[in-house]
């Protein structure tokens, strides 16, 4: 596999559970700041 596709996916996977975590919370701007966060987190690690 691709390592930049790969790396994509990761990012997808950490932004859809900060999302998840936002609508848990009831607080969307808080959920999309925490997606962006773990993308990014998620990147580093699988760098």
């Amino acid at each position: 596999m691709d390592i930049k596709r790969k790396k994509n996916i990761v990012s997808v996977i950490g932004f859809i559970i900060g999302m998840a975590g936002g609508i848990i919370i009831h607080h969307h701007g808080i959920g999309v700041a925490m997606g962006i966060v773990l993308a990014l987190a998620m990147r580093e690690i699988f760098d």
